[in-house]
């Protein structure tokens, strides 16, 4: 549990001691720990004294084919306490802090410093140092709404005396008005604001519950001054700068917001929203300076400030990208062959994409990127797929029902997953400072969404990767590692999102062609098999590796043409298939018996060069084909 101010760790059923128990020990090679006659030598017998282990404890124990001494050692009880007295320093300090401060006698570093310790067992109190300060059972109280009885800690709270460690959170609470637990901060906070808005924001009450101790919720009104502004401006101003909670209904905002207080008492409130009022008031008025400055020109020029950002060193600026994004959804559109009307709104809005980058209301409030560019889009008079495609362009997830956003939103992700390989910029471990991977992840869960509704135009991966690439001056550096990396992104989403096997998604990409509606196809019919007709599954998976095994013993040149009659008769149904260019996997199981049927009538590996040539090629297409499918060698059972 924790606030900003203290942290704590309660643990219930703790014994009173530790268990005794024995523990074996390996000491050195018995060659070196007896004398020939058996007896220890020195090295045994320091191993023994070192270790606290008797010598009637003892006993050669053979390993590995090599003989060594082993001790028997003795672990008694302990009172837990001196457990406790032990760990607590070493946990405390083996805490990893990314920020971490010294302060007093150069004590530390911890995240902050350290002024009281309370540690303790039911009634007693179990004594532990640490940076200097000596544990007790007395902790603060809130600095506000208790007061000090000790003139010298004005403003640090007054003390709370703990009997019992299991009374901690109720005293903090009725004393203290320290509400220790922050889930019942949360769930406080959301009650508050349970019917108040559209959409509770989950990542402000989580900052929020971890900047009060006893929060107290506070509501006040937006001055009509300011409401004339769009809501989104206003939204992200109060959220961002004042950590209050706006009221939406209906997706418009309402004059209503909530503060959630944090040293409220009947004294003090009406002075607590008069000052935050007038502070809320200074952040509006700022954000209706940045709209009227923002609407003396409009977006279109403010394209050209874009020259001045520098993108990536080496791929120019931001007006670079925006080039490269143009000529990507261009060619996305003619991909998916749309009309010129909704070509020309999909480069509208990819030339004007980043426009908003230099506006006043973006630099100060950046979460509003795209969202503003949109409004002002609009009221710039571009039509409503320009203003929509704009404002969409950052979501988080695609929206693939509106094709100009898709095709804008799609286009900048791959330029920034392209360039970035292109430039050495990959991601690894956890370092990942461009997005690269939320990039991939984005443009992989359009093409799927776009796969499952039956649209399979942009669904060659390999060949969005490469169109992509062919806008950079800088060649197709590490293009192999960039497919390789969405093919991942690909694997995950096809497992996780899809519920798709792991064995089978990992045979269906590993077939050279990477087009997404064919691999999702392919893994859906193939999982369904597993559990319509297993031992059909079974069996199209040892026919394809007996054939796939066989196949790479085929010359270089085809000679399948050349197959005896007998075979042409054999495998004409198979071989009618083979042409046909909606491959299926009910198509490929069918083949199981007759290919079955043929090894069994038919000796592949026939005498005759020319005969065993042929049979071979014709394997070799055979292979082929089931790798359009899938690896099924990667197929487990």
């Amino acid at each position: 549990m924790g606030t900003y101010r203290r942290l704590a760790i309660m643990i219930h059923g703790m014994p009173e001691s530790t268990t005794q128990s024995t523990i074996e020990l390996r000491g050195p090679a018995a060659a070196i720990a007896y004398t020939t006659d058996g007896q220890l030598t020195p090295a045994g017998l320091g191993f023994l004294k070192k270790n606290g282990i008797p010598e009637t404890a003892v006993e050669r124990r053979t390993e590995s084919g090599k003989d060594y001494l082993y001790g028997k050692q003795l672990k008694p009880a302990r009172p837990i306490q001196d457990v406790i007295q032990e760990l607590v320093p070493v946990v405390i300090k083996g805490i990893v802090l990314p920020i971490a401060m010294r302060w007093g006698n150069n004590n530390g570093p911890f995240i902050r410093p350290i002024h009281w310790i309370v540690s303790m067992l039911g009634s007693k109190e179990i004594p532990v140092t640490l940076f200097e300060i000596q544990s007790g059972n007395k902790s603060r109280g809130h600095r506000i709404l208790t007061q000090s009885q000790e003139p010298a800690a004005i403003a640090s709270g007054c003390w709370v005396t703990l009997p019992w460690a299991d009374r901690y959170e109720r005293l903090l609470e009725n004393e203290g008005k320290v509400i220790v637990d922050p889930d019942r901060r949360r769930a406080l906070i959301e009650a508050e604001l349970a019917g108040t808005t559209d959409h509770i924001d989950s990542d402000l009450v989580e900052e929020v519950v971890y900047l009060t101790e006893f929060p107290t919720p506070l509501r006040d009104r937006i001055s009509d001054r300011y409401l004339g502004l769009p809501d989104e401006p206003i939204i992200e101003c109060i959220r961002k700068n004042q950590k209050y909670f706006t009221t939406v209904k209906n997706g418009k905002l309402q004059p209503e917001y909530i503060l959630i207080g944090e040293s409220v008492t009947d004294q003090n409130q009406a002075q607590i929203l008069s000052g935050n009022r007038a502070v809320l008031n200074a952040r509006l008025e700022d954000v209706r300076f940045f709209w009227d400055e923002d609407r003396k020109q409009p977006l279109d020029a403010r394209v050209d400030q874009l020259k001045t950002i520098v993108y990536q060193k080496g791929l120019g600026s931001i007006y670079d990208k925006v080039q490269r994004i143009y000529r990507i959804a261009t060619q996305l559109a003619e991909l998916q062959g749309t009309s010129p009307a909704v070509l020309a709104d999909i480069q509208r809005a990819a030339a004007l994409c980043k426009a908003d980058l230099v506006s006043h209301m973006v630099l100060e409030l950046p979460n509003l990127q795209g969202i503003m560019g949109g409004i002002y889009a609009r009221l710039d008079g571009e039509n409503e797929n320009v203003s929509q495609a704009i404002r969409s362009q950052y979501l988080l997830r695609i929206p693939t029902g509106h094709f100009p956003s898709m095709a804008l939103a799609v286009a900048d992700r791959l330029d920034t997953v392209v360039s970035c390989f292109a430039n050495n910029l990959i991601p690894s471990g956890s370092q990942d400072p461009w997005g690269v991977r939320r990039a991939a992840n984005g443009v992989v869960n359009a093409l799927v969404d776009l796969a499952k509704t039956g649209n399979a135009t942009l669904s060659d991966l390999g060949q969005l990767i490469d169109l992509t690439y062919d806008t950079l001056a800088k060649g197709k550096i590490n293009q192999d590692r960039c497919i390789s990396f969405m093919v991942d992104r690909l694997n995950y989403v096809m497992q996780n999102d899809l519920g798709i096997a792991y064995d089978i998604t990992n045979a269906v990409l590993a077939a050279p062609d990477l087009n997404i509606a064919e691999r999702i196809h392919y893994a859906t019919g193939l999982s369904a098999l597993r559990q319509e007709n297993p031992e059909g599954l079974k069996q199209l998976c040892e026919t394809a590796v007996r054939v796939h095994r066989l196949s790479k013993q085929a010359p270089d040149d085809d000679t399948a043409d050349q197959l005896p009659a007998d075979d042409r008769a054999a495998l004409a149904t198979v071989l009618s298939r083979l042409d046909v260019s909606d491959f299926s996997v009910d198509q490929a199981l069918s083949w199981a018996p007759e290919i079955s049927n043929y090894f069994d009538t038919t000796l592949i590996m026939d005498p005759n060069p020319a005969i065993r040539a042929a049979r071979l090629s014709f394997l070799k297409r055979l292979a082929d084909r089931y790798m359009r499918i899938a690896d099924f060698e990667q197929i487990a059972g």
